[in-house]
């Protein structure tokens, strides 16, 4: 028998593959020259089959396209597919919850993007409460290829799957040793990243085992050294300002502007560049392992076996603590009162204290057990059972944080004189101030822990067979059990600290059942029809505000897809599908709690005005609220295209899809609130000062009452055999026609595509080249022109952007290979926005990092 994988099919247009996405080989292009295949699993079915290709469109990333492509993480590689349509949060300091060290993928822009490894889902990160999966912790040393399922696959998968499925298989067969380095040098000062690697395996008649393990160590970025991130000023700044409630009436110590580090004089306040000391990236240090087992226990009798742990630890750093959580207030007859006579606000930060350095831990563990194997009866049937176990810890400890308490007792019985009213020399009044900062330092501590465990089984068979007519069938039952809790110190739970985020408390629990069936018809003339139908239902427990509570949803995912080859060459496909996705538990149950977001205010920020305040940096205080009355996801989708084989060495593929959300689960950016405020001339969210500034706005987890998209992707690849070598040339877009999305039933919707932060155009074009021991790769990833039209007539602009990466390998004659690379080739830097993105740039979307120079050895024994 002649056995081909998923990998041996994808592997003739995986050599079209140059960097990330573009290096995709569409996994309709496989080839098909054996006389006998044995079926196998693909992403998107649970029916094993000798084709690949079925009535989903499937994107196919090998490790050898990875290496060629000048990616080096998971998540960048994930970051780079036009699918990925607007980009993937990325770690970053100043954001609590584990958001500084884990990394997301949103295919489509729409969340509900499943990741699996090897068929099975990740644990989701505590701070997302199960809604969203960090692809940083899988190394990709142990990656043997990565399948992106470009559509909703929750009838097959279950309701995390709406907008498609990412599976990334490990490595199953090693033989030997090999042992490899990798060193990543940006252009920019920091960033230095080292790789060690180290996998061994064995193959024997009845099964095999492979062990993989990595390290790594990544140094901080600082925002100074990022080309538009080092320009922050903050009006909370170490020379505290007093303003009368009426904001007729101000005042700072302009002669301690001159002396106070990091400080800058403005108009009617001392600003604080706190740009000069925070990391746009922490420093981490990452340790992984994997171990496959596949062993042959009987003739028709397989176990297969994995254990996976992780461990990361990453170090971040914000600004000194603004003390903004609560009002800081000064009596009228506080006789430190610069505005003695009238009571004050004051805006401080403990610059003295020092920076806020943030500690995040994690620790991954999983193991997973199956059987499968095949009854002798009727035309046989194939049968697994199987279970998985997660154990998920992570732990934040956020220091140099603000007791609001103490600094309001202080400023209360005349021991902080935050103005130097008594005229003290500097150094009097740094060391007097620093005292009471250091009866106020809080550190903050927030930990979140998760517990899963899934049983799963299922049979399937070839009912019927006769000419060219075949029913293959497949049931199938999943039970799932999770514990989830997350936690902030007391203190900080109840909103007392300034400078971390405070509350979000989650201690819940939730079971699923789900029973699914699918079944696949071929029919004469090549058709194939392919239905699904997937139950799924939870039961949700919590507490809130000291009493349990309790929800329960169902619902049922229906999909049905038809696929027809008209001619050897052609293959048209189309789907149908609904899905279904109960709320999660934070999003049910979780305390309120506080942030500081970033955003520019298109209110007050008009056409003319200029005021540091009028900046997207600008951070305004932000309620963050669960919804206990959050009704399921509910969508349909529907997807169409072609692949079309023009000739033997060049395919083409294009797929329209469209999908439309009924309560779209959302927790509402403040941009979002703060432009349908402008639009609708007001909004009950945002609360303004008598300024007009804004003074908080609450946001929440709502069900939206609209959000539709649809647009096209597209792929073309072409293969060229020359005397001078092998060439392969990919290009593959997704075009976004519509994104339209609204936040409630009285507010119109919004079309954010080709907007900025919202490209409704991404493609990748590469370019590869090989002969004999020698390789080279370019490629090319674009991300179209946005624009956008602020209130008051200002108008914005990101233009086309370019990211080129150049690669040559070389492969030694003692089993070694040396690769080097150059990201980034030509140092593009993307334009600095006014919009809302943090910081002022978009790094979900965009580089910012620079020209980094690569080099990888890898020695096999």
């Amino acid at each position: 028998m002649t056995s081909k994988t998923a990998t041996a099919q994808a592997v003739k247009w995986a050599l079209f593959a140059t960097s990330g996405l573009n290096l995709i080989s569409p996994a309709w292009a496989a080839d098909t020259g054996a006389d006998q295949l044995e079926r196998i699993e693909v992403t998107g079915s649970r029916i094993k089959r000798v084709d690949m290709e079925t009535t989903s469109p499937v994107t196919v990333i090998t490790s050898a396209d990875i290496q060629m492509s000048g990616q080096t993480s998971v998540e960048d590689v994930l970051n780079t597919v036009s699918a990925n349509s607007f980009g993937s949060w990325k770690a970053k300091s100043g954001y609590g919850a584990g958001y500084s060290a884990t990394n997301n993928v949103d295919l489509r822009g729409l969340g509900a993007t499943l990741v699996l490894l090897d068929g099975r889902r990740l644990p989701s990160t505590g701070g997302s409460g199960g809604t969203e999966q960090d692809v940083s912790a899988i190394p990709l040393a142990i990656v043997d290829r990565i399948e992106i399922l470009r559509d909703g696959a929750s009838a097959i998968y279950g309701s995390d799957a709406v907008a498609g499925v990412v599976n990334i298989i490990t490595k199953k067969q090693v033989d030997g040793v090999n042992l490899a380095y990798q060193v990543s040098s940006p252009k920019i000062k920091g960033g230095l990243e080292k790789k060690y690697e180290f996998s061994a395996g064995a193959t024997g008649d009845k099964g095999s085992v492979v062990f993989v393990a990595q390290h790594s160590d990544q140094n901080e970025v600082t925002d100074a050294d990022v080309s538009g991130y080092d320009n922050g000023v903050s009006s909370y700044s170490p020379v505290a300002l007093a303003e009368s409630r009426d904001g007729s009436q101000s005042y700072y110590a302009s002669e301690l502007c001159t002396q106070v580090p990091n400080t800058v004089e403005r108009s009617g306040y001392c600003g604080y560049a706190y740009s000069n000391v925070t990391w746009l990236y922490g420093s981490s240090t990452k340790d992984s392992a994997l171990t496959n087992v596949s062993y042959e226990l009987s003739d028709n009798v397989l176990f297969k076996g994995q254990v996976f742990a992780g461990k990361t630890t990453t170090w971040t750093r914000y600004a000194p603590t603004p003390v903004s959580t609560n009002d800081i207030v000064m009596a009228a007859d506080n006789p430190l009162n610069p505005l003695y006579g009238e009571e004050a606000l004051v805006s401080l930060r403990t610059g003295t204290l020092g920076n806020r350095d943030t500690k995040y831990s994690s620790t991954n563990f999983q193991y997973v057990g199956a059987l499968e194997g095949t009854l002798d009866l009727g035309n046989g049937i194939d049968w697994n059972l199987g279970y998985q176990h997660n154990d998920q810890a992570e732990t934040t400890h956020n220091y140099n944080l603000i007791k609001d308490s103490v600094i309001q007792d202080a400023i209360d019985d005349g021991r902080l004189d935050l103005f130097n009213v008594q005229q003290q020399s500097y150094e009097d009044w740094l060391a007097g101030v620093n005292g009471i900062f250091q009866e106020a330092n809080h550190t903050g501590i927030w930990e979140a822990d998760q517990k899963r465990d899934i049983f799963d089984g299922s049979l399937s068979s070839e009912l019927f067979s006769s000419g060219d007519v075949s029913l293959n069938a497949m049931v199938g039952t999943e039970f799932e059990t999770l514990d989830f809790w997350q936690k902030s110190d007391p203190e900080s739970a109840l909103v007392a600290i300034s400078g971390g985020s405070g509350g979000d408390d989650v201690d819940a629990s939730r079971d699923r059942n789900s029973y699914f069936s699918e079944f696949v018809l071929a029919l004469p003339y090549r058709v194939e029809i392919d239905a699904a139908i997937r139950y799924d239902k939870y039961d949700l427990s919590g507490i809130v505000d000291g009493a349990n509570t309790s929800s329960s949803f169902s619902g049922t995912s229906p999909k049905l897809g038809i696929l027809w080859r008209p001619t050897d060459d052609l293959l048209l496909r189309a789907n149908w599908g609904k899905a279904f996705r109960a709320p999660a538990m934070t999003e049910l149950y979780a305390s309120s709690s506080i942030s500081f977001d970033s955003a520019l205010d298109p209110v007050y920020c008009t056409s003319g005005v200029s005021d540091d305040y009028c900046a997207s940096s600008q951070q305004h205080k932000t309620y963050y609220a669960s919804n206990q009355d959050l009704q399921p996801e509910e969508s349909e989708q529907v997807t169409a295209g072609f692949v079309w084989n023009i000739t033997q060495d060049l395919a083409w593929e294009t797929t329209y899809w469209n999908i439309d959300y009924k309560n779209k689960i959302e927790s509402l950016d403040i941009e979002t609130i703060l432009s349908e405020e402008a639009s609708n001339g007001g909004s009950s969210r945002v609360v303004r000062g008598a300024d007009g500034k804004i003074a908080s706005i609450t946001t929440s987890y709502v069900n939206l009452s609209q959000f539709k998209l649809d647009g096209l992707d597209m792929s073309l690849n072409y293969l060229m055999a020359t005397g001078l070598g092998d060439f392969k040339f990919n290009l593959d877009a997704s075009w976004i026609h519509k994104y339209e999305k609204a936040a409630d039933a009285e507010g119109d919707a919004i079309d954010y595509a080709g907007e900025i932060e919202y490209p409704d155009l991404r493609g990748n074009l590469g370019v590869q080249w090989s002969q004999g021991d020698y390789a080279a790769g370019l490629t090319f990833n674009y991300i179209g022109k946005q624009t956008d039209t602020l209130y008051g007539g200002y108008y914005l602009t990101q233009d086309h952007y370019v990211n080129t990466n150049l690669t040559f390998a070389y492969s030694t004659a003692w089993n070694g290979k040396l690769t080097l690379g150059v990201a980034n080739l030509f140092d593009v830097s993307p334009e600095v926005e006014v919009s809302g993105a943090y910081r002022n740039v978009n790094d979900a979307l965009y580089d910012v990092q620079g020209r980094t120079l690569q080099l990888r050895y890898e020695q096999s024994f």
